[in-house]
């Protein structure tokens, strides 16, 4: 006989999605006056096509801001074999080697960061 399970309290996240959402999340940066930089994360599919991040849509909206961004492909592309950097189960998550040039990569951005432009 199965256990009855137990009620979880569950909170529902809206994850921004569209051009809109981005606009909402940097006005309200700009709001608040907080300096930003994005760092644009390729998959390994995205990386080996040389896919260039900033040239994206999403990259091409941050610019707009005046949002700092860093495609992560150039830090990525230090390496001959790029696939080094992800696990072996998914194209998307770093192992421990990606991890240290993500973290030279956040390092570069927080200097990078200014405070968003919103035209009004």
């Amino acid at each position: 006989e199965l256990e009855p399970t137990k009620r979880v309290r569950q909170t529902v996240v809206e994850v921004p999605s569209g051009p809109q959402d981005l606009h909402t999340i940097i006005t309200r940066l700009e709001s608040l006056k907080l300096p930003s930089c994005v760092l644009l994360h390729p998959t390994l599919g995205e990386l080996m096509s040389s896919t260039r991040m900033d040239d994206t849509h999403l990259g091409q909206a941050l610019k707009a801001y005046s949002v700092p961004t860093i495609d992560l492909t150039t830090f990525y592309a230090q390496l001959p074999n790029p696939s080094d950097l992800y696990l072996p189960t998914d194209d998307i998550h770093l192992n421990s080697l990606g991890q240290s040039l993500l973290a030279e990569a956040l390092t570069e951005c927080r200097k990078l960061a200014t405070i968003p432009v919103v035209e009004h």
